[in-house]
């Protein structure tokens, strides 16, 4: 009994082996598509934490070190303002960057097949 499975072992690995290529560019568009996007998503809102623009963007009128004169207000809104457009600017080129390698993932696969028949014929 265990001869069989032996000899069944070789077709059923080269079945597996060819229905894995052929779902393949299946996953990538559905399941690897979805995954990509979490990923860039979160990857938006940890950059915006890590630059912390939203508590800069919550406090842009609170006056710095409890200085309640007007000039003080002046120069807490202004240094504040600098800030977020600072940390905006950086999130702003991280979201960039982190689109154009989604679109990346989207196009690598088509090119990857042409390229793949373009070196077979």
């Amino acid at each position: 009994m265990q001869t069989t499975h032996l000899k069944a072992l070789p077709f059923a690995l080269v079945k597996e082996f060819f229905s894995s290529i052929v779902r393949f560019p299946f996953w990538w568009y559905t399941k690897g598509l979805l995954l990509v996007f979490k990923k860039t998503t979160h990857s938006l809102h940890t950059a915006s934490e890590f630059f912390g623009f939203g508590v800069w963007a919550r406090n842009l009128f609170t006056p710095m070190y409890g200085d309640e004169s007007m000039s003080g207000r002046f120069i807490s809104f202004l240094v504040r303002f600098a800030a977020v457009l600072a940390k905006g600017a950086a999130v702003l080129l991280w979201a960039a960057f982190a689109w154009i390698l989604f679109v990346a993932y989207l196009v690598v696969l088509p090119i990857a097949i042409f390229g793949l028949i373009y070196q077979l014929i």
